[in-house]
């Protein structure tokens, strides 16, 4: 699993990171339903059912990518 928290308030994500799919019946979020995976030293974090108007940017830093691949599913790669 990895936790997530934010700096920007009192929540968290936990990702599962052990190849399980995701969750069924979920209903849309803010912080969708995530699952992760490692590519080598990034760590890639898929997630759907998110509320659509979470996906409309691209934020990229030094060692984060975050991207909308279509309406409601983010793609996030973090690297070490």
């Amino acid at each position: 699993m990895f936790l997530y928290d934010d700096v920007n308030g009192n929540y968290f994500r936990i990702i599962p990171t052990d190849g399980r799919g995701y969750r069924t019946g979920v209903e849309e979020t803010y912080l969708g339903d995530s699952v992760g995976r490692w590519e080598g030293d990034t760590l890639v974090v898929e997630t759907v059912n998110l509320i659509d108007e979470t996906c409309r940017t691209c934020r990229i830093s030094p060692t984060t990518t975050m991207c909308a691949d279509s309406p409601g599913k983010l793609r996030c790669r973090m690297r070490r």
